[in-house]
């Protein structure tokens, strides 16, 4: 009886521990430290307990997509390195975008910031025009959002520029911007917002309002800067439609004005599009994105 009713216990546990919920592993395509990091971790702690988050970095977000594809765990993506360079850059991509992938919530916009070491003299957006000596601009690597900012830009100007690329990402650029070792960064506000205070930048111009008494770009150049450089949580089409669900479920019950404004202090323009028609109107946007690349022959590879 003892066996029996032991056997019986065992079988509950077995069953339960079955139907309870899996933790949701929030996956980080970097590694600690960082705007994706940082941002990954924010939203995280503003959900429940089911969400792990794990750095995965390594060969151009590549090691993360994997695992993302065969564990069906979520991401929070720059969409322009995971649906435009990465598709440029390698041949044998191990995922399809357009069938491997789902954007469940497009959650903010990185503004840009253009930041110069005051050895260059600059103290305006009208000097750095101006100039007539070679300007370095330091960047997160190749095909990051960072770089294509940053050749948006460029193209605007008649600037003896040389683009100076940094495989350990945008962070590493602000150490050697500080240092004097490069002249400019137009950098993701994230990366640089922490070291505006620093006595030898200045800042000249920011690619949106984003509260600072330099220029923008739209009061310069009369147009919105066409380069929204957009953050979205993906999936695995892959995923069950039951997770899937509470995902975008318990996104939209974590947005409130302090989540908001939590997103703001980490220089992110917070947004949570969840509807399916806004959503597909921003991965099609990602085809413009390359469109421009392409037409303006940007090197998105060393």
């Amino acid at each position: 009886m003892k066996n029996k009713l032991l056997a019986l216990i065992m079988l509950t546990m077995s069953l339960t521990s079955i139907a309870a919920p899996n933790n949701i592993e929030f996956t980080v395509m970097h590694g600690p430290g960082g705007v994706s990091d940082l941002t990954t971790r924010y939203i995280a702690n503003k959900l429940d307990n089911n969400y792990i988050v794990v750095n995965r970095p390594g060969a151009g977000g590549q090691i993360a997509l994997n695992h993302l594809l065969k564990d069906r765990t979520m991401m929070l993506a720059t969409m322009v390195q995971v649906f435009v360079t990465n598709p440029l850059n390698f041949e044998n991509l191990n995922y399809n975008y357009k069938q491997d992938l789902e954007v469940v919530s497009v959650i903010g916009v990185m503004p840009s910031a253009l930041v110069c070491n005051k050895k260059t003299g600059f103290k305006s957006f009208n000097d750095f025009l101006q100039s007539t000596n070679p300007v370095s601009f330091g960047f997160g690597g190749y095909g990051s959002s960072e770089h294509v900012a940053t050749a948006v830009l460029v193209s605007k100007t008649n600037l003896n520029s040389t683009l100076v690329p940094y495989a350990q990402g945008g962070n590493k650029a602000v150490v050697d911007l500080l240092g004097g070792h490069i002249d400019c960064m137009f950098a993701n506000f994230p990366t640089i917002k922490p070291h505006l205070a620093n006595e030898n930048l200045i800042l000249l111009m920011t690619s949106h309002d984003i509260g600072y008494n330099v220029a923008q770009w739209n009061k310069i150049y009369k147009v919105e800067f066409p380069f929204q450089s957009y953050l979205s949580i993906i999936v695995p089409t892959s995923m069950d439609d039951t997770t899937k669900r509470k995902i975008t479920q318990d996104l939209k019950n974590s947005v409130n004005d302090s989540y908001r404004e939590g997103m703001k202090n980490l220089g992110i323009f917070p947004l949570l599009i969840t509807d399916r028609l806004k959503i597909k109107d921003v991965v099609n946007y990602m085809e413009t994105i390359k469109e421009f690349i392409l037409k303006n022959n940007i090197k998105t590879t060393g």
